[in-house]
């Protein structure tokens, strides 16, 4: 397979983020509708949404290449219940644009896949009372899990809140 069919090379503008954005918010509220154990404790203590790896990465340098979209949602850790670090939803992005990775074409989607992960991490998480970049950085920077070490290799591009939307929080390593 040429790497010219695995990757899309069109630009990420603000617009399309906004749409991946709004599509990671959608999924949470099916997450917690399929979870419905997770609502009560999660619900309220989202920090960011961000895109990682790749298409982070491409969002910067409009070089690498888009195979996919990794969406990330960073929670803040509860004792009570662990957020589920293996929890993997894959859906369509819908964004034409970027072309279909050859491997989604028997799954009849109309755009790149997007990833979507979670990770409950820590972080003084009181409404208005945290930096969500601050959480996320501490994370990438402290390298205490394999996916801190695989995330702070490339970029991640604040989606989520508003005062982190199309934000670098990290330019890779």
């Amino acid at each position: 397979m040429s790497d010219s069919l695995e990757r899309s090379y069109e630009r990420i503008t603000r617009d399309d983020l906004n749409v991946l954005k709004k599509r990671a918010l959608k999924e949470r509220e099916r997450f917690f509708d399929r979870n419905p154990r997770y609502r009560e404790l999660y619900q309220n203590a989202l920090i960011a949404i961000t895109l990682c790896q790749g298409a982070a990465l491409h969002f910067l340098d409009e070089k690498n290449g888009i195979k996919d979209f990794d969406i990330w949602y960073f929670y803040a850790n509860t004792p009570n219940l662990r957020y589920p670090h293996r929890a993997l939803k894959q859906v369509d992005s819908g964004m034409r644009k970027f072309g279909i990775h050859p491997s989604d074409a028997k799954r009849r989607y109309v755009g790149r896949r997007i990833h979507l992960m979670g990770r409950a991490i820590d972080c003084q998480h009181k409404l208005g009372q945290h930096d969500p970049r601050k959480c996320v950085l501490r994370y990438l920077m402290d390298h205490k899990t394999e996916t801190a070490r695989r995330l702070s290799e490339k970029a991640v591009i604040g989606l989520w809140p508003e005062s982190i939307f199309g934000k670098v929080i990290w330019a890779g390593t």
